[in-house]
């Protein structure tokens, strides 16, 4: 069998995550914010970044990073100063896998050719662009349907790994 990456937006650098026994690229930027957010959802309070980076076992540097994107989004509110630092912007059953993800690296796109700037009567043509775009709506839909608490509690509802999981 044939295994290969999609990466999940062009450049990003990639961690590998098996899902069905195939490989999806994740950025490492958005694992660490994950993961950050993960503890966010199971502390319910306002946590430092030393901590964070120390409880999730990622670099301050990338967890920083990826926590000045997700503030912007309202996911998390930061507060500065001595008695700052993060803490959940919603509750964590309002706040998708998805939200996460496409707040760190942007919109999901498995190839270039399926964002809509990339369009084009050549691309229109080649049979293999809405394979692309079908993986593309398959991951989104599949990211949408998790929610922080899902994570927290490990009740993924097993519907939502079908797509991933299911023999043709």
């Amino acid at each position: 069998m044939k295994v290969f990456a999609l990466p999940l937006r062009t450049g990003a650098s990639a961690t590998t995550y098996h899902i069905g026994g195939e490989m999806l690229g994740i950025s490492r930027k958005t694992d660490y914010a994950v993961r950050c957010m993960v503890y966010l959802a199971q502390e319910q309070k306002l946590t430092t970044i030393d901590q964070l980076a120390c409880e999730t076992n990622s670099p301050e540097k990338f967890i920083t990073k990826a926590l000045q994107e997700i503030s912007r989004t309202g996911l998390v509110k930061s507060f500065r100063g001595s008695k700052g630092g993060v803490i959940l912007g919603r509750r964590p059953e309002d706040i998708t896998l998805l939200e996460i993800v496409e707040a760190v690296d942007g919109p999901i796109v498995p190839h270039h050719g399926v964002s809509a700037r990339h369009q084009s009567a050549t691309m229109e043509r080649n049979s293999v662009y809405p394979v692309w775009g079908h993986v593309q709506s398959l991951v989104r839909d599949h990211l949408q349907r998790i929610t922080l608490r899902d994570l927290v509690t490990g009740t993924v509802n097993a519907e939502a790994c079908l797509p991933f999981t299911q023999k043709p």
